[in-house]
């Protein structure tokens, strides 16, 4: 099952529906990526910026998608090609208001 999904910013998905259709096809990873999906921009790998600063760059749809899908039990991944992951990751997820981990 592959779901390639990325509608605009001024879109609300429901979100409760998508996590439903990933349980129905027992999907049990979700492999978020992170520039221009999880976050609006792209950090090319070199993000100058503070974490508080590219936290506010956070979809808030895709805060709630992995939020929903933590919730069912879903196990998900946050994937990137940035070499930043040790600098960025811990401290991005607890900013973006991810609140089961």
């Amino acid at each position: 099952f592959f779901l390639c999904w990325n509608p605009p910013c001024r879109m609300s998905p429901d979100n409760n529906s998508l996590v439903m259709a990933l349980q129905q096809a027992q999907i049990k990873l979700l492999a978020v990526d992170f520039d221009l999906t999880l976050v609006d921009t792209h950090t090319r790998g070199c993000w100058a910026g503070t974490v508080g600063e590219l936290t506010s760059k956070a979809r808030p749809y895709m805060k709630h998608l992995v939020d929903r899908a933590l919730l069912a039990d879903i196990h998900v991944a946050i994937v990137t090609f940035s070499p930043q992951v040790t600098g960025i990751s811990f401290s991005f997820i607890a900013r973006a208001g991810v609140t089961h981990i």
